[in-house]
């Protein structure tokens, strides 16, 4: 064999290589991503598991607030607290629905989320309270950098038409 005919095999070999190397590049990229994405599932499920036990707790503040019944300050503070846990898993849900792509997953949060706070007038009385001051303060939050949290402007607009279909 000619050094030209070794010169090719051996840039064939190196292409070879190169093109495995690659493959096994993306492979690990997938398996990683499948890793992360179990170790959310799995945080998601001990963050809705200690949510519930906190719940669980105290299940006749939860129920009051939730209807909207008076509370002590006591009671509220507890209230407010379980509600912004909630919501927050819930934004955290759709988030992560955002993250891998599944628009019908984070659709159908902010939906379910939406009918949760329309047939629970404490919550969403807390929930509104919650965004309006935060509306409110946000430039004095982050100065001079516009905050817009699309997923709260679409848990609103559902409460409207929810508003809307009542009327």
């Amino acid at each position: 064999m000619k050094f030209k005919e070794w010169n090719e095999i051996a840039e064939l070999v190196g292409i070879a290589a190169v093109v495995e190397s690659l493959i096994f590049v993306g492979l690990q990229m997938k398996q990683a991503q499948e890793i992360a994405n179990a170790e959310r599932r799995m945080m998601r499920v001990a963050n809705q598991i200690e949510m519930n036990n906190a719940i669980n707790e105290n299940p006749d503040v939860w129920a009051r607030g939730l209807y909207g019944e008076e509370l002590s300050t006591f009671e509220a503070v507890i209230f407010e607290n379980f509600l912004t846990n909630f919501s927050d898993f819930v934004r955290f849900n759709w988030h992560a629905a955002q993250d891998t792509g599944s628009g019908p997953g984070a659709t159908s949060t902010v939906a379910n989320f939406s009918v949760f706070l329309y047939e629970n007038p404490g919550a969403r009385r807390v929930w509104e309270s919650r965004q309006e001051w935060f509306e409110n303060n946000k430039s004095l939050l982050i100065p001079g950098v516009d905050i817009a949290e699309d997923y709260e402007h679409l848990v609103i607009a559902h409460l409207n038409k929810l508003d809307q279909l009542q009327e």
